[in-house]
């Protein structure tokens, strides 16, 4: 009983897990939203009644008038921390809309996946280009004997590695590194 205890005092101080309703309610408010493409990289942080802390990209398209998305995405902000009593931060992701450029980039990225690990796929490509920095995001299925920390970190490493070599502005992010069992 005195574990329990201990348990009970400290769970607040370190967080618990949000309840995986919260989160699928969060991000469907978030994609109800005009001009929200998508989402990614939602967290949230519970310390207790008052002290929840939550924060999540929102992809939206690149071509869109971004001052009024930003002020859209702040009223979103205050209607989560409004209905959910928690501080929220969204993130801006603004994705590419050009399909050529969309197309160019799959087909690198496609190929030396191909070449580096012919068992692996990705899918759920989006890209966020700016002058300095073009991120390539997208989730990479895997074989499931494959699917630990260091194979995750080794494949992050090689596929990041190789698209630099084709453009040195280019960075992957593997938004979804998943087990496929059917590999």
């Amino acid at each position: 009983s005195g574990f329990g205890l201990v348990k009970d005092a400290v769970s607040p101080l370190l967080g618990r897990v949000p309840d995986p309703a919260l989160i699928d309610q969060i991000r469907s408010k978030i994609l109800s939203y005009p001009g929200v493409l998508g989402t990614h990289d939602l967290m949230v942080h519970d310390y207790g009644p008052g002290r929840m802390f939550g924060s999540i990209h929102a992809e939206v398209p690149d071509k869109a008038d971004l001052v009024e998305v930003h002020a859209a995405l702040d009223v979103l902000e205050d209607e989560l921390q409004d209905k959910y009593h928690m501080e929220v931060n969204i993130h801006m992701d603004p994705l590419c809309t050009d399909i050529h450029q969309i197309n160019a980039v799959r087909r690198v990225l496609d190929q030396i996946v191909h070449e580096k690990y012919p068992r692996y796929h990705t899918d759920h490509l989006r890209i966020t280009s700016g002058h300095a920095r073009l991120n390539v995001i997208c989730d990479i299925h895997i074989p499931p004997a494959e699917y630990n920390v260091e194979s995750i970190a080794r494949i992050r490493r090689d596929i990041n590695d190789s698209m630099r070599k084709y453009n040195d502005r280019y960075r992957v992010v593997l938004a979804k590194i998943m087990a496929d069992p059917g590999k």
